[in-house]
């Protein structure tokens, strides 16, 4: 029995079928892809402020442990010093 050719057709998929396929999923990718980056760059910055607030929360309550007030460090280490020897830094390093 001889196969006839609209059934030989119709097994697989044309050539431009494939290429309409690929440029679709190339053009959902490329949406994809700004909305990937702004997921990313909000939880960097969720990531970045959170610790940001630990160490607050961390100076705050070293700071009420030792009925101290909260050093604000040295801002000009030309003039005022290392950061290693004056601010909280060196506080932290000195005191352990």
């Amino acid at each position: 029995m001889r196969r006839s050719r609209l059934h030989d057709a119709k097994r697989g998929m044309t050539l431009i079928e494939l290429l309409v396929v690929i440029s679709i999923i190339g053009v959902l990718v490329a949406l994809l892809f700004p909305a990937v980056n702004a997921a990313r760059a909000a939880s960097r910055q969720t990531a970045c402020s959170n610790n940001l607030r630990q160490f607050g929360i961390g100076l705050f309550a070293r700071t009420t442990a030792r009925k101290d007030t909260i050093c604000t460090g040295a801002f000009d280490w030309i003039h005022e010093g290392p950061i290693t020897e004056i601010g909280w830094v060196a506080d932290l390093v000195n005191d352990g």
